[in-house]
């Protein structure tokens, strides 16, 4: 996918519901954000996965 395709497609979610999510779900979702870039001058060190999906 190119550059423009994607950031023509992109949306943001303004709008939420009380439908449940899937610990599944949660898991895909997370780890996608940690392929997301982020700030380079951020001081704050990402969360390991084990860190953010403790077993209960």
């Amino acid at each position: 996918m190119a550059f423009k395709e994607l950031a023509t497609r992109r949306f943001s979610v303004r709008k939420s519901t009380d439908e449940p999510v899937s610990k599944e779900e949660t898991v895909a979702i997370v780890s996608i954000g940690h392929i997301a870039p982020d700030c380079p001058h951020a001081e704050k060190k990402r969360k390991e996965m084990n860190e953010i999906f403790k077993e209960d």
